[in-house]
């Protein structure tokens, strides 16, 4: 259905967030963001993702970019080794989908307003 849409000269709409549908909230695939960009990609195709937060203070937003830091995430990942059985390890493939989730995460905050609103 996308497909023909797209071919007609018609458009596809998305948004989502992959780190919030590794939680598989309401049936959430993170694998689903990859296969547009995969199986649409002789369509010309925009992506965009918003950098700044305009909801969160600057705490809150520097707290969040610290936490889901490729540093952070690197020494969680070695981690899980030292507290989990062999069987339960990361392998190169995990680790690579998970730095992929949350490589774009880092966030600037909206300095202009103590509260925040989107607008697209």
């Amino acid at each position: 259905m996308v497909e023909e849409a797209l071919s007609s000269g018609g458009s596809l709409f998305y948004v989502g967030d992959k780190k919030q549908a590794i939680y598989r909230f309401r049936g959430g695939d993170v694998s689903l963001f990859d296969s547009v960009q995969d199986n649409l990609q002789h369509f010309s195709l925009k992506h965009g993702s918003l950098i700044t937060n305009y909801r969160s203070q600057k705490e809150i937003v520097q707290f969040n970019n610290e936490i889901f830091s490729e540093k952070n995430l690197r020494r969680f990942i070695n981690r899980v080794g030292e507290w989990q059985e062999e069987s339960f390890l990361f392998s190169q493939a995990d680790v690579g989908k998970i730095l992929n989730v949350f490589g774009g995460s880092k966030q600037k905050w909206r300095k202009e307003h103590a509260y925040g609103y989107v607008r697209v």
